[in-house]
């Protein structure tokens, strides 16, 4: 066989032939569970005030899950207001909301029909 040293002069860019540094061996971390799951979100407390409110907006199938986080994140905001005290923008989300539980209802009295 051919000594290294010549193989280095006729391929010097052979990383083959380069010396080889022992490194140490990388950290692991150990997982435990499987793997894929993502925990579970923590719910939020309900202030027992608006607990209605809060299970209607969940009752609404058709209603896009961005909306129904949005509303239910309103809900301590527009509710804590006396009506006469809102803020415009408070005031619509009521109306909003409102409207929701409003389809809600519907649905539950058609389905009790």
């Amino acid at each position: 066989t051919t000594p290294p040293h010549r193989l280095r002069a006729v391929f010097p860019c052979s990383t083959a032939l380069a010396p080889v540094h022992a490194m140490a061996p990388k950290k692991t971390m150990k997982r435990s569970g499987a793997k894929g799951v993502e925990p579970e979100a923590k719910k939020a407390k309900v202030d027992p005030r608006f607990a209605g409110i809060v299970e209607a907006l969940e009752q609404a199938a058709d209603l896009p899950e961005g909306c129904r986080k949005m509303l239910l994140a309103c809900i301590p905001h527009c509710f804590s207001s006396p009506p006469g005290e809102r803020h415009e923008s408070q005031a619509e989300a009521v109306r909003m909301i409102g409207e929701v539980i409003h389809s809600v209802e519907m649905v539950l009295r058609k389905a009790a029909d």
